[in-house]
C-alpha cells in the first residue's frame, strides 16, 4: 500500500521571516498540510487508486482520471 507524504520543505519554518512568520508557516505546513495528507490517505485507502500511482506527483498529474 502506498502512503502519500507531504513534500519536505527545503527550508526551516522560520526561513521566510520577516515576510511570513514561523507561526504562520507552522500552522499551514504542520497543521493544514498534515491534515490534507492524512485525509487523502484515508479517502484512498482500499480503493486501489493508491496502487495505480506510486507518488503524489503522479496522482496529481492524473487527477482528471480519478472517479
Amino acid at each position: 500500500m502506498v502512503i502519500y507524504r507531504r513534500i519536505e520543505l527545503p527550508y526551516k519554518l522560520e526561513g521566510l521571516e520577516p515576510i511570513i512568520s514561523s507561526q504562520t508557516m507552522y500552522y499551514h505546513y504542520e497543521v493544514l498540510h498534515k491534515n490534507y495528507e492524512i485525509k487523502l490517505n484515508e479517502v484512498l485507502r482500499g480503493t486501489g487508486i493508491e496502487q495505480q500511482y506510486s507518488s503524489l506527483e503522479e496522482l496529481m498529474k492524473n487527477v482528471e482520471q480519478l472517479p
